[in-house]
């Protein structure tokens, strides 16, 4: 294994760091670096930065309690000379969870603002800090060295052991609801904008579901490791969090490269808050529904890549809840579906069009209103069955076969 010498101090012969250790300093780098990304962006909302950095940090400090708590090289040399430093960096395990909730919140809700309610999620936080302040930090220097000294994971208390299911359980709580709240911002979109590139939220994606499966992972290994001491059932959880320890870093590598190859999606998905107005049924104005389909058949609204719910309320002279009551209603559809199924039918048109022979299908998806290849061809295929390259295929076939039957018969 190769091994990171530590080359000042009086360190300098010493091995500080294994490659496991060095997996968990990269980690927290690149969660610094994603903070620095964050302030150097456009974003509207600074109550949103603030949130996603802080989750970060809360990322950046738990490798460091790792590495006191677990490294080779660095556990001894943390008892000998930073025994202060023991727990300090847990507290990062117990923030993860609400910081990137109320991140999310910040995306989905307009005007998001953090209530007393939202500060309850911090409350096994606070007792956790307070039970340690008292039974840990309160102590001499002297003697926490010589409590980590004597420390055996074989003679811990199994209380210790159930806090920790607590706090991994509480994670993965947290970590469902981010993803409930990711789904609920996904379905808004759809709702108010006619062009949706799931591509956008790569990595958001990633961050949330990367999270929710390593807190995982994480209440796997609290569990086992209680089934281990109270049952003696053997089994080594070391490899599984080696494996999530290599797969937080890989995690926010890959939500850093994806953020870095759509430089503006970190700025344009701020910008996008909703509304959390929950829909009333109303009955659906007739003449509402004659207008809009003359307004789409005469002018094509929906031509135009940048339409949204707003922009099309406005030429049918009604309010955007009045235009989204009538979609999801009469057409039992949400606005992206309604608008796309306009632009697929006037894509398969164009392909089938003598006049469009000579154009791409790249020409023919801009044409009609689409600004993501991805999005036009899951969107055709998921109505027509087939990709619009095939679509374009199969019509000029049976053309061709029309035109040798009629030559046949001629």
């Amino acid at each position: 294994m190769y091994s990171l010498v530590l080359i000042t101090g009086t360190f300098m012969s010493k091995i500080l760091f294994n490659t496991h250790d060095v997996i968990l300093l990269i980690t927290s780098f690149l969660c610094l670096f994603f903070i620095i990304n964050i302030f150097l962006t456009k974003q509207v909302v600074m109550q949103s930065k603030l949130l996603l950095a802080a989750f970060l940090l809360a990322n950046a400090i738990i490798p460091l309690d790792i590495l006191i708590n677990y490294g080779a090289g660095v556990h001894p040399l943390a008892i000998n000379e930073f025994p202060n430093w023991f727990y300090v960096f847990e507290a990062g395990y117990w923030v993860q969870g609400p910081l990137l909730l109320w991140y999310m919140r910040s995306l989905v809700y307009k005007n998001y603002s953090l209530s007393w309610s939202d500060l309850l999620y911090l409350l096994p936080f606070m007792i956790f800090e307070l039970h340690q302040l008292v039974f840990y930090h309160s102590l001499a220097s002297e003697f926490k060295a010589s409590l980590q000294i004597k420390y055996s994971f074989l003679t811990e208390s199994i209380t210790i052991f159930f806090i920790t299911l607590t706090r991994e359980g509480l994670r993965v709580f947290f970590g469902i609801m981010c993803l409930v709240e990711l789904n609920n911002y996904k379905k808004s979109m759809r709702n108010k904008f006619s062009t949706f590139n799931e591509a956008d939220f790569t990595w958001i994606n990633i961050l949330v579901w990367g999270s929710l499966i390593l807190w995982v992972m994480a209440l796997f290994i609290a569990s086992i490791i209680i089934v281990t001491i109270k049952f003696n059932f053997i089994f080594d959880v070391g490899y599984v969090g080696l494996a999530a320890n290599y797969l937080t870093c890989f995690m926010f590598a890959s939500t850093l490269i994806s953020l870095s190859c759509r430089s503006a999606v970190f700025e344009d998905i701020e910008k996008l808050g909703l509304i959390t107005v929950k829909s009333v049924k109303n009955p659906i104005n007739q003449s509402h529904v004659e207008r809009l389909e003359e307004l789409i058949a005469v002018k094509k609204p929906y031509m135009d890549s940048s339409l949204t719910l707003e922009s099309l309320a406005t030429m049918l002279a009604v309010s955007p809840r009045t235009l989204s009551t009538l979609i999801n209603g009469h057409y039992q559809s949400n606005f992206y579906e309604f608008i796309n199924k306009y632009r697929i039918n006037e894509a398969k048109a164009m392909l089938a069009s003598e006049k469009y022979r000579s154009s791409s299908v790249l020409d023919i998806m801009y044409e009609v209103g689409f600004n993501s290849k991805a999005t036009f061809n899951n969107f055709f295929k998921k109505n027509e069955g087939i990709t619009p390259s095939e679509y374009k295929k199969k019509f000029l076939l049976e053309m061709e076969a029309e035109t040798g039957i009629e030559a046949q018969a001629s």
